[in-house]
């Protein structure tokens, strides 16, 4: 499995940005939501920051949609939101895993996370890690840069 530092690494451009998280922000974060991110995570918001393809948002935002996910739709605590697509659904990620799982779900399938593994939901994409997820938005993002030249 390619790792997200890999995959950032060989494609820079793509996410270097002038924004950054720093470890206080972070910290904040994690105790605000009950988690711990993964390294990986904290390492891209750090170093590289939020560039033209990123795994969230903003850091502010995914703490915000989280909680209101967390209230209305009963999204489990070891997970966070990671983008709010609002009619093309919700980007989770699971903090518990080891590999940090990302599933890409409808918004009313999130109370479902609780009892059932996102592999078996029927309207879901599922993403096995982190760096496979970012693999995924680079893509997309590389082919809309073909279609735009």
């Amino acid at each position: 499995m390619t790792s997200l530092r890999e995959v950032v690494e060989s494609n820079r451009s793509y996410f270097e940005g002038d924004t950054f998280e720093t470890k206080q922000s972070l910290l904040k974060a994690e105790v605000t939501l009950g988690v711990n991110l993964p390294e990986e995570l904290k390492w891209l918001l750090i170093n590289v920051g939020y560039g033209e393809c990123s795994v969230l948002s903003s850091l502010e935002d995914s703490v915000s949609d989280t909680i209101r996910f967390r209230n209305s739709a009963k999204l489990p605590s070891k997970f966070i939101v990671l983008e709010d697509l609002n009619d093309s659904g919700v980007v989770v990620l699971n903090t518990a895993s080891d590999n940090g799982e990302v599933t890409w779900l409808t918004a009313h399938e999130t109370s479902k996370l609780a009892d059932i593994h996102p592999l078996n939901l029927t309207d879901a994409d599922y993403y096995p890690s982190l760096s496979e997820w970012l693999i995924f938005k680079l893509d997309v993002k590389v082919e809309e840069s073909e279609h735009c030249n």
